[in-house]
């Protein structure tokens, strides 16, 4: 949660002190902390920005195609912006305080 235009690995590791890329991978990637109090710090952070009481987080929706689209249906699909044979995939939901 370092200030800075990109939030890559690489980047945020120029930003520390030692600049050590390979630690920071592992930390970020092996880290056995829990979620919960990055979503908070990331809530407070959006809500100091834009601050509506209610947000609306669109999922990812993966285009897909062929006769082999296991789990695919046709639905909305926010990447081509009409309805589509996709696959959603909703990441861990997002509680705000």
């Amino acid at each position: 949660m370092l200030d800075g235009r990109r939030k890559s690995i690489h980047l945020m590791a120029e930003r520390l002190p030692d600049g050590n890329m390979r630690t920071l991978q592992q930390f970020v990637g092996q880290s056995l902390r829990g979620h919960t109090p990055v979503q908070r710090r990331l809530a407070t952070k959006v809500s100091q920005a834009i601050g509506p009481d209610t947000w609306v987080i669109d999922e990812s929706g993966l285009p897909k195609a062929g006769p082999e689209s296991v789990g695919a249906a046709r639905q909305w699909c926010g990447v081509l912006g009409e309805q589509a044979v996709s696959l959603t995939r909703s990441p861990i939901p997002l509680r705000c305080r």
